[in-house]
């Protein structure tokens, strides 16, 4: 046989090109393409934090029906929520009363009587219910109750008496006993008590020529312990005992009764 021609050569080639070409196309498609990468997932949103209150109230101490008390509460939000305040005391606020806030700040205030002292709660909510507590109180102190009034310095000593005493403002009125003498504050002249707790208190004694007068100062509240307490002291201005210096206790509580 002759030479192949190289028309035939170049057209042999060509066919062998193309056959390869085939091939490899078909190899690639059979390749695994890489995975494409997946969206990443979301972080996880930050926890939802309570809301930061502080309470202060004054002044510290002061008088039943007399002294105002001022109380105040500062509560910010560290997630920026809205934040709602509410004010629970025994009294004479109800439970859950709203506090309005200024700029985050709520002022409240309130005068005590015998037995509603300035004992606040204020409780913080946030808008995702998150919640703070504080709690705020401060002394009071009053004339109005039953004591046990005694020329000296010990619950025993003598004489003593018996006095029973309301306070209404600053004006005080009451009874005095000495079985069997009695004593009466006159309702025209009452006794008073100021914003110190300073009071002066006029009993009428029966077969005593003069008013039994006492001029003296509050030195703690008037509530009923476990213990006997000294609530007040002073000195007896006028009258037999003139001169003296007195105190005025608040018996602690008893089942029955005691000398």
């Amino acid at each position: 046989m002759g030479r192949p021609s190289s028309n035939a050569i170049v057209v042999r080639r060509g066919l062998a090109l193309v056959m390869l070409t085939t091939f490899l196309a078909a190899c690639g498609n059979g390749t695994p393409s890489a995975p494409t990468p997946s969206a990443s997932a979301p972080a996880p949103s930050a926890p939802n934090r309570s809301p930061e209150i502080v309470a202060t109230i004054t002044p510290s101490i002061g008088i039943d029906q007399v002294t105002t008390f001022t109380a105040r509460v500062d509560v910010t939000d560290p997630d920026g929520d809205l934040v709602m305040v509410t004010l629970t005391s025994l009294c004479p606020f109800q439970k859950d009363t709203p506090v309005e806030l200024n700029g985050g700040v709520g002022v409240v205030s309130v005068k005590p009587v015998e037995k509603c002292g300035p004992t606040l709660s204020f409780m913080a909510t946030d808008s995702k219910g998150a919640t703070a507590r504080a709690d705020v109180s401060a002394e009071h102190r009053g004339l109005t109750g039953s004591f046990r009034l005694v020329i000296g310095d010990g619950f025993y000593s003598e004489p003593h008496y018996s006095i029973t005493l309301a306070q209404s403002g600053t004006l005080v009125t009451g009874t005095l006993s000495d079985y069997p003498r009695s004593g009466v504050m006159d309702p025209q002249t009452p006794g008073s008590i100021d914003e110190n707790g300073r009071f002066r208190l006029r009993f009428r004694v029966q077969t005593d020529p003069e008013e039994f007068v006492l001029s003296g100062e509050l030195i703690a509240s008037n509530e009923i312990s476990l213990g006997d307490r000294v609530m007040a002291t002073g000195r007896v201005v006028s009258g037999r005992h003139a001169g003296r210096a007195f105190t005025i206790w608040v018996p602690a509580y008893a089942l029955s009764p005691r000398d």
